[in-house]
């Protein structure tokens, strides 16, 4: 409803309290159109009677009572002050002046499809220094927890082509078969890897050792680095190439084993020689992918070709135990595993995707 002058703004119906609200003319510039700030300050140039008995709080000075040049916005009457170009609203009132349009960008000369295409680069590059900010400071999910007993994680996000039964499979047969072994000593035994009693099994010890494992810690360990290494694998070399790789490292690292080992009474069990295979292929194809440890509270992050290197030197320190007739784990096993590694990556590196 329309307001007349001497009905709002008498000097014992109006006073400048709290909801008032003073707005200078550099915030109006701001705010409101150019053509209405300009029809403001020609309707307060050509006033000629202020308003009787207001005065402005901020200068003292007397106040002209102006019609705000809106089209459809509900602020019919404020004070301007020509002294020090303050401009009086009623509570509310600034929000229903009409608003100066967002300034156009520079013309950069690029297609709707080019924009589109820069916006989405953006998007990636902000993925990758997330991704990256979370390689330099992971987060302790419970899917990392194994990094805790000193197990590497993957720190980098995986998506997969298609689910990797093989190696789902693998891991679900291991686990059963290790762990009726270990409750059944005889068919532990009867399978079990021995150089000296290879003839006896026909030589299928060589791959049935893979299934067994030496005990609990020696199973979960073993099905974690399956996990870890295999999915990626299998994703890139597809299932039969997976399978193939996999059965020859188990075997290469199985004759090694037999061949080389001065004990040959040493039984030998595990699935390493196998995931050995798996661990080569998986540094050579992937060499900057990102692993972790938690020790001591802290990450120790690495690429996965400075934790192969690592894990060869160990296996050559270990190497040279074995053939001496010490220790407990076969690197000969190992290491057999690796090169077959090798190889399947050198042969099947260009049919690989990225």
């Amino acid at each position: 409803m329309a307001r007349s002058c001497a009905e709002s703004r008498s000097p014992a119906a109006r006073s400048y309290g709290p909801a008032r609200n003073a707005k200078g003319a550099r915030w109006l510039r701001q705010l409101v159109p150019d053509a209405t700030l300009r029809a403001l300050w020609q309707r307060v140039n050509a006033a000629t009677k202020p308003f009787e008995g207001i005065a402005c709080p901020s200068c003292q000075r007397s106040t002209a009572v102006i019609n705000m040049p809106t089209d459809d916005a509900p602020v019919e009457l404020v004070e301007v002050c020509r002294g020090c170009s303050m401009v009086w609203f009623d509570a509310n009132e600034p929000e229903a002046l009409p608003k100066r349009p967002p300034p156009k960008g520079p013309d950069d000369g690029l297609t709707p499809e080019q924009r589109e295409m820069l916006a989405i680069a953006e998007v990636q590059k902000m993925a990758r220094q997330q991704r990256l900010a979370d390689e330099a400071d992971p987060s302790l999910s419970p899917s990392r927890w194994p990094a805790v007993l000193g197990l590497p994680v993957e720190l980098h996000g995986v998506q997969f082509g298609s689910r990797p039964w093989a190696t789902w499979t693998v891991a679900a047969v291991v686990a059963m078969t290790s762990a009726y072994g270990f409750y059944d000593d005889t068919f532990f035994k009867r399978w079990q890897l021995v150089a000296n009693a290879l003839g006896d099994s026909l030589g299928l010890t060589l791959l049935s050792s893979f299934f067994l494992h030496g005990d609990w810690f020696h199973l979960l360990s073993n099905l974690w680095f399956l996990a870890v290494f295999g999915d990626d694998i299998e994703d890139r070399l597809g299932r039969q190439r997976w399978v193939t790789l996999l059965f020859g490292a188990t075997l290469l690292g199985g004759v090694l084993q037999v061949t080389f080992d001065p004990r040959g009474d040493m039984p030998s069990v595990g699935a390493s020689g196998g995931i050995s295979g798996l661990i080569a292929c998986y540094a050579l194809l992937l060499p900057e992918a990102r692993l972790g440890v938690f020790v001591r509270l802290h990450w120790v992050t690495f690429s996965a070709r400075t934790g192969f290197v690592l894990w060869l030197l160990l296996q050559g320190w270990l190497l040279v135990e074995q053939l001496y007739g010490h220790g407990y784990v076969s690197a000969l096993d190992h290491l057999g595993g690796v090169l077959v590694g090798v190889l399947a990556w050198a042969v099947w590196r260009e049919r690989m995707p990225g």
